[in-house]
């Protein structure tokens, strides 16, 4: 199915004289993720290219694997926009109903902190403050990086402290996963997770130590020694020279005797440091001795908002009047797939609100002429 405009009549069957005609954009299918059967569990989630969005109002909405995902420990990325709601981002529930047994989730809403929590439950931590709010209408990008009992939050790039679990549920590692709001309008891109790769036991470091005989003749062999670690410097193995005598081992501007520990965190050279050797009547040559909710979008759009005088007159049309018929039902479902869409598009558009404005003012007023109140309204259940 590609992306594009069509028209759809629809004919009653005992009166084909009776038809209605739709006009629909249809949308493409382009939205970035890797859980299989990523599927829509109860609302009205679309998607528009790379975009899933939903809206509801005083409701629950959810987006769920099919299946649980097959990793214990795992990274779940996604970029979400709003404006309002409450958005749960559910990265262990134990199947498609987030209540039983109660979903472990993160959730965002109008406050500065992230909620961790079981859904439906209590707290499993102390909100996170992340000192500003992500209701702000732009998209910001979510990494929750899960373990077989840890769980991590990083928002636009900024991590948060860990919280560790002294137990978990079964769900907790055969987990499904999927993102929810309540009562708002959201959308999302990209909803992908990846697995955790084992990391590789850390390798040792060691550092080269080398001793320079400083005038001595002779050699003595490198040592290699693990970074960190305290190396016992050994005796001298140098021969002096002439009316020398070994005095100690230079380190930089540091001496020290054999058998001194030095811990070791870079390559060095030690040095042998001499002492001169007096002459004597028994020595005459000097020589040595010895170590890391929406409705009514276009309407909304051009008055500036869902409760004004001329929208609750189409919102009284739209429920004693179009839901009463099946095909009133079916223009409402086509127009919410549709409008919010083409609001969140153009609707702040001059074309968009001159065009929208002179035909909804028509109608407002042709639907109050027939006795459509403008007062206060709440919408009905149909």
């Amino acid at each position: 199915l590609k992306a594009g405009s069509a028209t759809i009549t629809v004919t009653a069957v005992d009166n084909s004289s009776l038809k209605k005609t739709f006009s629909v954009t249809v949308a493409e299918n382009n939205f970035d993720t890797n859980i299989p059967a990523f599927t829509v569990i109860n609302g009205n989630w679309f998607i528009d290219d790379k975009t899933l969005s939903v809206s509801n109002q005083s409701d629950n909405y959810y987006y769920l694997s099919s299946q649980p995902v097959s990793l214990r420990e795992f990274t779940l990325e996604t970029n979400i926009r709003y404006t309002r709601g409450l958005i749960n981002l559910f990265f262990a529930a134990g199947g498609h109903n987030v209540f039983d047994p109660q979903a472990y989730a993160l959730q965002f809403g109008d406050s500065e902190s992230v909620r961790l929590f079981r859904f439906g439950g209590d707290d499993f931590a102390s909100p996170v403050n992340m000192g500003k709010r992500l209701n702000d209408g732009q998209f910001h990008n979510i990494k929750i990086t899960k373990t077989a009992n840890s769980v991590a939050v990083s928002v636009d790039g900024t991590e948060y402290p860990a919280h560790t679990f002294e137990s978990v549920e079964n769900c907790y590692n055969n987990a499904y996963v999927g993102i929810g709001l309540w009562d708002g309008a959201l959308d999302v891109r990209t909803f992908n997770v990846t697995e955790i790769a084992a990391q590789p036991e850390p390798q040792p470091v060691y550092h080269t130590v080398k001793f320079d005989g400083n005038g001595g003749s002779g050699s003595m062999k490198d040592e290699q020694v693990e970074d960190g670690k305290d190396f016992t410097l050994p005796a001298n193995g140098f021969a002096p020279p002439a009316n020398k005598k070994f005095k100690a081992w230079g380190i930089g501007s540091t001496e020290y005797n054999p058998g001194a520990s030095y811990t070791v965190t870079t390559d060095l050279t030690v040095k042998a440091l001499w002492d001169n050797v007096p002459v004597t009547p028994d020595n005459p040559s000097g020589g040595a001795s010895g170590k890391s909710g929406g409705g009514c979008y276009v309407a909304t759009a051009v008055y500036g908002s869902y409760d004004c005088p001329e929208v609750w007159t189409l919102r009284r049309f739209r429920d004693n009047v179009l839901a009463k018929t099946w095909y009133g039902r079916l223009f409402i479902k086509l127009y919410y797939a549709v409008s919010p869409t083409a609001v969140r598009l153009f609707g702040n558009a001059d074309w968009f609100q001159t065009f929208w404005r002179e035909k909804l003012d028509g109608m407002v007023s042709n639907l109050q002429a027939d006795g459509f109140e403008s007062t206060p309204y709440e919408d009905k259940a149909w």
